[in-house]
């Protein structure tokens, strides 16, 4: 299945398919690419993800995203950072000063100063202790 395309006219994007039908006709101020079926996009300032027909799995209503990465979404509220799901729920609501994405099933997260890791069921697999932490690569 080929993704759809974002395409700017007037100044807003809207989605194409790969015979250049509208699937949704320029309103967003920002689209991300599509990953694991998924692109956020901005509008009026806010923040969700659409499916790849157009629909929303999240309506706009956070200050920021990050793209779906093993299954999760980074979203931010204020200057929280939590975990979204493809469901549209929340695996851990914004509730952390920093987060990373999930990467080999785990994600970094800053909590009161310190980090640590959580895991794909939102449970820690280390507290936060550490005054730094990165992606888990290569085992």
């Amino acid at each position: 299945m080929k993704l759809p395309r974002a395409i700017r006219q007037n100044g807003k994007y809207g989605l194409i398919d790969s015979d250049g039908n509208w699937i949704v006709k320029p309103m967003f101020d920002e689209v991300n690419s599509f990953r694991e079926g998924f692109a956020g996009v901005k509008l009026a300032g806010k923040w969700g993800f659409i499916r790849t027909d157009g629909t929303f799995l999240v309506e706009p209503k956070f200050d920021g995203v990050k793209d779906f990465h093993e299954g999760f979404a980074i979203v931010q509220q204020g200057f929280w950072y939590g975990f979204l799901k493809p469901d549209g729920t929340f695996l851990v609501e914004p509730k952390f000063i920093d987060a990373g994405r999930f990467c080999e099933g785990f994600a970094y997260v800053k909590l009161k100063g310190k980090y640590g890791y959580i895991k794909p069921d939102g449970t820690y697999l280390i507290e936060p202790n550490f005054e730094g932490a990165g992606d888990f690569f290569d085992g």
